[in-house]
């Protein structure tokens, strides 16, 4: 039989973060707070707590929608690095969004702008679910406010046609991540 020791070193070897190991179930916590777990040795004594094995596979499942969500908050936050990169080298991009002509040089650099915006909150979503996931949802929660202003100042200039489904989109992706997040949290 293996010893707790011999599976620490296995993980060690595949070049794996240890944290711990923790002698309370409220450091426990802690550590699943703020660090990102793609796997855990778990004893079945932990202080005067006796874990179950129903405990461990809910707590597996709700690791695994954690991490899950995780990435797609990032995918999110590439998509809009992408995005933002694309609309600074090219305004009419962001004009085409908007389905408004970008005019002049005025009109240009207020798209620039958005295209700072954009890259921005992208490399803030590839961030913050590393620091906190309550955090990052809450930020999301506040972002959600972007898509639904452009939403409603693109159907209340070209009603709705097609143009408005990029920010109906965007809107609904970052709702359903700041919803799913406020449920993990």
């Amino acid at each position: 039989m293996r010893s707790l020791a011999d599976e620490v070193r296995q993980f060690i070897a595949l070049a794996a973060e240890v944290l711990g190991p923790v002698a309370a179930v409220r450091d426990a916590k802690k550590f699943i707070e703020t660090s990102e777990i793609d796997a855990a040795i778990l004893d079945i004594r932990l202080g005067d707590y006796v874990a179950r094995p129903e405990e461990a596979e809910v707590e597996a499942s709700f690791r695994r929608q954690t991490t899950y969500w995780r990435w797609l908050v990032r995918a999110l936050g590439l998509v809009l690095l992408a995005l933002g990169a694309i609309i600074l080298i090219n305004p009419a991009v962001a004009a085409f969004l908007f389905a408004a002509p970008a005019l002049g040089t005025a009109d240009s650099i207020f798209l620039r702008a958005i295209a700072a915006r954009d890259l921005t909150i992208g490399i803030s979503l590839l961030a913050a679910p590393a620091i906190s996931l309550p955090a990052t949802t809450l930020f999301l929660f506040a972002i959600a406010i972007i898509p639904a202003i452009d939403l409603l100042l693109v159907i209340s200039h070209n009603g709705l046609t097609p143009t408005f489904l990029p920010h109906a989109v965007s809107l609904a992706v970052i709702l359903i991540l700041a919803l799913w997040g406020k449920r993990l949290a």
